[in-house]
């Protein structure tokens, strides 16, 4: 699926699929203006999906493991 991003939460990961790469950049753009201001945001992610029991990104095998990816900045721009 193309369009894809993600929004990681207490219970884990919850995946959006976009119709256009416009509208999926347009969920993100509108989602860090909600949360620029939040001081709880996580520092790291995992930049790829979780599939078949582990983080395509590193190979992480616990749903819930910290982020394996240092995020560029406090407001989420990458």
């Amino acid at each position: 699926r193309q369009f894809a991003f993600q929004i990681i939460y207490d219970e884990g990961p919850l995946y959006i699929f976009a119709k256009h790469e416009e509208v999926r950049t347009e969920w993100i753009k509108k989602l860090k203006e909600m949360v620029r201001f939040n001081k709880e945001l996580m520092q790291k992610y995992h930049p790829c999906f979780w599939v078949d029991g582990v983080w395509l990104c590193c190979q992480q095998e616990v749903k819930q493991a910290m982020g394996c990816k240092v995020l560029d900045s406090k407001n989420g721009e990458n």
